[in-house]
């Protein structure tokens, strides 16, 4: 787990992400028909096809990496309130900005 505010982490940070990434998608490759097949000629629900994915994997112990941060950010009523003035904002103009409070 890496705290993103170390900017010295940012190296293992975008490495791990490539490496869930890259797991990811060679786990896809390698399932896509299995699943194609379930869902098109089985008809089976995503649901059960996903119960059957997760059971066949964590019994052959195969494990897919994941990139986990620490969350830096305190909640605070301000903080949501400035983000609502900036995603309800048409456009980033002076009025916009004025509504804008520090948040400490």
């Amino acid at each position: 787990m890496w705290g993103i505010s170390d900017a010295k982490a940012l190296a293992n940070v975008i490495i791990g992400s490539v490496s869930e990434s890259a797991g990811a998608a060679a786990l896809s490759r390698k399932y896509a028909g299995y699943i194609r097949t379930q869902a098109t000629q089985q008809k089976r629900s995503v649901d059960s096809i996903t119960k059957d994915l997760h059971d066949e994997l964590s019994s052959s112990g195969i494990q897919l990496d994941s990139v986990v941060m620490d969350d830096i950010y305190v909640k605070s009523e301000t903080g949501s309130q400035n983000q609502q003035v900036w995603l309800n904002a048409d456009k980033i103009d002076q009025q916009t900005l004025s509504k804008i409070q520090k948040v400490s």
